[in-house]
C-alpha cells in the first residue's frame, strides 16, 4: 500500500473502495489472500507475460463483514504484520551479532591452533569405502547430500557400520 501520491505503470491496478462499506485499510490484506491471488492467476491471459484485466479482477467475490468487524480484523492483521516485521528485524540483528562474534573470535591476535586441537572426531580423509548401507548405522554425508549452500538433504543419506565410522 503506497503511502504517497504518484503515478504507476499501466500493469498496476490502483484499488480504492467505491463506498464506505469497505475499509481501505483492509484492501492490502484482502489482496494478499490465497483466494484473491488464485482468482488473479486464474483469470490471467497471455503467454509471455500473463496478466489479468480489470473486468476479470473486478469479478472477484468475497464475504464482507460489517464495518466494526473489518476494523477489528484490520487491527489484528496490522498487529500480526507489525510483529512479523519486528521479528524479521530481530533475525537480521541476530545474524549481524553472530557474524560480529565470529569475526571477533577468529580475528588476528586470537589463540591460533590447528583445527584438530579444537575439534573432536575430526574426519581427515573421509570414508573411502563405506561398506553396505545399514539402516540403523552411522549416517555419513556425501557431496551429493549437499543440495544447497544452506541445506543438507537427508533423503538419500546412507549409513555405515560403527567400525568403519570409527576409522
Amino acid at each position: 500500500m503506497a503511502d504517497f501520491a504518484g503515478v504507476c505503470s499501466g500493469d498496476i491496478y490502483v484499488l480504492e473502495p467505491a463506498n464506505d462499506r469497505l475499509m481501505p485499510e483492509l484492501l492490502p490484506f484482502l489482496c494478499q489472500t490465497d483466494a484473491f491471488f488464485d482468482h488473479a492467476v486464474g483469470t490471467s491471459a497471455g503467454s509471455l507475460s500473463p496478466r489479468t484485466n480489470w473486468t476479470s479482477l473486478a469479478s472477484f467475490e468475497f464475504l464482507l463483514p460489517p464495518i466494526q468487524e473489518q476494523a477489528r480484523s484490520v487491527d489484528a492483521l496490522a498487529a500480526v504484520q507489525s510483529t512479523t516485521d519486528e521479528l524479521k528485524l530481530l533475525l537480521d540483528a541476530g545474524e549481524v551479532l553472530i557474524d560480529a562474534a565470529l569475526v571477533d573470535a577468529f580475528r588476528k591476535g586470537s589463540t591460533s591452533r590447528p583445527l584438530a586441537e579444537w575439534c573432536r572426531n575430526l574426519i581427515t580423509y573421509g570414508i573411502v569405502q563405506a561398506g553396505p548401507d545399514m539402516p540403523d548405522g552411522i549416517p555419513y554425508i556425501r557431496v551429493s547430500d549437499m543440495t544447497n549452500v544452506d541445506e543438507l538433504s537427508l533423503d538419500g543419506m546412507l549409513r555405515t557400520n560403527p567400525e568403519i565410522a570409527d576409522k
